[in-house]
């Protein structure tokens, strides 16, 4: 199949919102407690998102079919598969509120996530 990437689920960042969606068709992922809410943009109210490491710079993280980490962006202008690479360095994703923050750990390669909260 040669556009077997565009199956893949991807999560898409913006300043305070989240998004889970498939490269196939812009599908969106429903909430698992009422099944008929897309998760589209749903925004964290009173956190920020940055992105930081190897996520710098780019608004989209998904794995490839082997686990490993891929980042990308939505502003791209080229076909889903060209605009994403491999992760290289440990992606940082981190929440905060202003005062307090909480970490997301992403390992190149491997694909392993791990959380901290300070």
């Amino acid at each position: 199949m040669s556009s077997w990437y565009k199956n893949r689920w991807q999560i898409v960042f913006d300043t305070n919102k989240y998004s889970l969606v498939s490269d196939n068709n812009n599908t969106y992922a429903k909430d698992p407690i009422d099944q008929t809410t897309d998760l589209k943009d749903i925004e964290l109210v009173g956190l920020s998102i940055t992105l930081s490491g190897g996520c710098s710079g780019h608004t989209i993280v998904s794995f490839d079919s082997l686990g490993r980490p891929i980042v990308g962006n939505l502003s791209d202008d080229t076909s889903p598969h060209m605009k994403n690479q491999l992760l290289t360095t440990k992606c940082i994703i981190t929440l905060s509120d202003g005062s307090e923050s909480s970490k997301i750990l992403i390992l190149q390669e491997t694909g392993f996530v791990s959380a901290t909260y300070k």
